[in-house]
């Protein structure tokens, strides 16, 4: 498994969203704006687990993960860049599958928003993408004779 593959597909995908802020993306540099919008992307994973066989010596594990986009908005800054954001990412994941250069394919789920929170003069607004990752393994298959 390459979490590392995971991780520079997902952030590729976003790093192609068109927002009129910076994104802090995994692995990647990053300066935080001054009283400016800016978002941070995460991504979030959970244990995996075998779902099936794939052949002779092959089995199929499946992990679930969900990736985030915080969009910190100065409070008097207005909504509109946020939720712009907010349409793009739903957009960019409605319910499409995808591949990594590890061979792993990847099926999103919905976007799902989160009502805005405030923190220290910053309104956050989050949206989540739940996916699952399919891998297939080798595996040594024995013969009990």
């Amino acid at each position: 498994m390459s979490f590392e593959a995971q991780r520079a597909y997902l952030s590729r995908k976003v790093a192609f969203i068109a927002v009129d802020f910076p994104i802090k993306i995994p692995g990647q540099p990053f300066r935080k704006p001054t009283n400016e919008p800016y978002g941070e992307f995460h991504i979030m994973n959970s244990k995996g687990f075998v779902v099936g066989g794939e052949g002779a010596g092959k089995i199929r594990n499946r992990y679930a993960g969900m990736i985030q986009l915080d969009i910190y908005v100065p409070e008097a800054k207005g909504t509109a860049v946020a939720t712009k954001a907010m349409d793009a990412v739903k957009e960019l994941f409605a319910f499409k599958q995808g591949r990594d250069t590890a061979g792993c394919t990847y099926k999103f789920k919905g976007a799902e928003p989160i009502d805005p929170s405030t923190n220290a003069g910053w309104t956050v607004f989050t949206i989540r993408v739940p996916f699952t990752r399919d891998e297939i393994e080798k595996v040594q298959i024995s013969i009990n004779a």
